[in-house]
Order: C-alpha cells, then structure tokens, then sequence
C-alpha cells in the first residue's frame, strides 16, 4: 500500500525555484547534450510529480496499481523527457537567435527519434523502482502470498 502524499508549499517553491534556474541556465552559451537532457528530465519529474500529488493527493494506492502506475508514469517521463528536450533546445536556439543554431535542427529530430526508446527505458526504470520498493517492504505490507494447501481446501 501506498498514500500519496498532498502537495505541500516546499513542492510550489521547489517547482518556482527551478524555474528560476531554468531562465538563468538558458541564458548561458552552451550545445552540449547531455545538460540539456538533464535539465528537460528534471522539468518533467517535477511536472509528473505535482500533477500526480494534485490528482491523487491523500489516495491509497494497492500494490498492483502502484506498480502499473509507477511503470505509466515511468514512460511518460521517458517519453517526455525526449520532447521536452526537443522544446528546450528550439526555446534555447530561438533565444539565442544565431545564425548557425545551438542545436541543429538534426539534433533536435534524432532526440524526437530516440523518443519510443526513451519511454521503454523511463516505464523499466519505474517498474525496477516499484519492484525495489516492494522488497525492502516489511512483511505484512507485501503482498499475501497464498499457500497451494489454502486452494486445495
């Protein structure tokens, strides 16, 4: 079982801070990959976040929909880590306004190519998490396990 937690003013600050952080990043001179990705990934993390703790704040979740959601929820942010860092990327080249981009347009279509790769490997990352989770459990909140003499009878 699984309470999602309510959203609390630390999460607005955090989400209102990285913000902040995002502007300033996006000022800088830069066409490495890889901090872009990292950026757009904590852009979509935090959105998953606040949404899930508005949608479903103060639910109890069971251990098999917290498993199928973490995997949904897992591949969202694969996927959407792919097309924001695609956004991200055209925002840094229309704010930059160069005559050669930052980030040529066949970086930003082999990110949006790398997207149905980027969802499988977030929805795996989720369901190793949950399966994490669901060991270091205490006994009595796993999952009950049914014995082949409790059929039997």
């Amino acid at each position: 079982m699984f309470k999602v937690p309510k959203p609390t003013n630390k999460l607005r600050w955090v989400v209102i801070i990285y913000a902040i952080f995002v502007l300033v990043w996006s000022g800088r001179e830069h066409t490495g990959v890889m901090p872009i990705t990292l950026v757009s990934f904590g852009m979509v993390v935090l959105t998953m976040i606040v949404w899930v703790s508005n949608r479903f704040s103060g639910r109890t979740l069971s251990v098999r929909s917290g498993a199928i959601a973490s995997v949904l929820i897992g591949g969202i942010i694969g996927g959407g880590t792919s097309v924001v860092t695609a956004s991200m990327m055209m925002f840094v080249n229309f704010r930059h306004a160069h005559l050669n981009p930052d980030f040529p347009p066949e970086l930003v279509g082999a990110i949006l190519q790398r997207l149905p790769i980027w969802a499988l490997a977030g929805g795996l990352m989720g369901l190793a998490l949950v399966l994490l989770w669901i060991a270091v459990q205490p006994e009595d909140d796993k999952i009950p396990h049914t014995k082949r003499s409790d059929l039997e009878q």
